[in-house]
């Protein structure tokens, strides 16, 4: 971000435009709709997809947090480690809004096993 960029951003006081509302519902409709919603709820009528109670990603370079935080939807990370260099690798479990208690009894379980095992 450049200083000029920073010195119209103070200009607008933050304020919300029509920019700005076309952006966000642009981004909301491509990480919910097309994003974690679809994912959660294939549409598939031939082979009788199921529907998942949650998304679970390796979430090595933060990408899935990334997603449900455009998408305005909550998740519950745990860590599983960490990579050749060291870095911090996660689970991340993702659900759709006012589904925390899903994730975190998925998260609670998985962490359960992941302690059994160590």
């Amino acid at each position: 971000m450049k200083q000029d960029d920073l010195h119209e951003v103070v200009k607008s006081r933050g304020m919300e435009d029509q920019t700005y509302s076309k952006a966000l519902q642009h981004i909301r409709y491509q990480c919910r709709d097309r994003g974690i919603d679809a994912a959660l709820h294939p549409i598939d009528h031939s082979s009788g997809s199921p529907e998942f109670d949650a998304l679970l990603l390796c979430d090595h370079k933060k990408a899935g947090q990334q997603l449900a935080a455009q998408a305005g939807y909550p998740i519950v990370t745990i860590p599983i480690g960490t990579d050749t260099d060291g870095l911090p690798v996660s689970l991340s479990f993702q659900h759709t809004a006012w589904q925390e208690r899903t994730l975190i009894k998925w998260a609670s379980a998985v962490e359960d096993l992941i302690l059994e095992v160590q």
